[in-house]
């Protein structure tokens, strides 16, 4: 088990034993780890509104969902074409084979190859180009409704105001909102 440091010249965790006072008592999880040796991926088409040229083939795996369905990891994939994407929740991704290139509007153009890595925040659009073949893991997290996302909010203020993300104090409870 391990803990935050509150001394900046520490290291940033230390190691806890289960007796210490401060650790925070939660039931032990088995730690998730699907096997992608060869993944099951299915059709996941694109918006044919939203194919500007060629015949991109999509494809997508949910991998992983989180015990409160808000998050998501998936596998997805891509044969070449141009398309725009548009994003209704927050997705983080990693290439992890192929390339594309991405363009916000008025920016130039960025080259994603594996490796790299992108945040796309929800309401956002951009168009895709994918020469060849793409394939990136991702991180999609819907969005909380306002009334829990404002509760969130108040509830990381609150806690800054007494300290406890330095302490580690109420790691439990503050784990429920990041």
């Amino acid at each position: 088990m391990y803990d935050t440091m509150t001394n900046a010249n520490e290291l940033p965790y230390r190691q806890v034993d289960d007796t210490d006072r401060d650790a925070p008592s939660m039931k032990s999880r088995p730690i998730v780890m699907p096997d992608l040796s060869s993944p099951s991926l299915t059709e996941a088409p694109i918006n044919p509104n939203w194919i500007i040229s060629g015949e991109p083939r999509a494809r997508l795996q949910r991998v992983v969902k989180s015990d409160d369905r808000t998050v998501w990891y998936v596998l997805w994939d891509c044969t070449s074409g141009v398309f725009r994407w548009h994003y209704n929740e927050d997705e983080n991704f990693v290439v992890t084979a192929g390339e594309v290139f991405i363009t916000n509007d008025g920016e130039p153009e960025r080259h994603l190859r594996p490796g790299d890595m992108a945040y796309c925040p929800p309401g956002s659009s951009c168009t895709w180009r994918v020469p060849n073949y793409v394939k990136k893991i991702a991180v999609l997290r819907g969005s909380l409704p306002v009334p829990v996302s404002l509760f969130a909010r108040a509830w990381h203020r609150l806690m800054s105001l007494y300290g406890a993300h330095k302490t580690g104090g109420l790691s439990s409870a503050g784990s429920l909102f990041g």
